[in-house]
């Protein structure tokens, strides 16, 4: 019986395919996941009014933000989702470090 690690699996190929973010990638070609890319993030300055969270998801929902429903808080899938919402509500992120 061959044994796979959780999220991974062998395909008819022979190559190893990893499960990352909701798709098979070949290990060769998977992106390189860190450790602090995994959580979601959070923020109370681009969050929004109660009676506004249908309307901000309606907007800016596509681009990788959902809203809490208890604060209105920013809930961001990754950094990528943050820098395009942030763009598309004309802001920037001063702490976000360019390299």
């Amino acid at each position: 019986m061959m044994r796979v690690n959780f999220g991974e699996q062998k395909r008819g190929s022979g190559k190893r395919k990893r499960w990352i973010r909701g798709e098979w990638y070949d290990s060769d070609s998977a992106p390189v996941v860190r450790e602090d890319d995994n959580h979601d993030i959070r923020s109370i300055a681009t969050g929004v009014d109660l009676s506004e969270i249908s309307e901000a998801e309606q907007r800016y929902g596509h681009l990788g933000v959902r809203y809490d429903r208890k604060t209105g808080m920013a809930i961001y899938r990754d950094r990528q989702a943050k820098l395009r919402v942030l763009k598309a509500m004309s802001m920037h992120d001063r702490d976000e470090v360019r390299g």
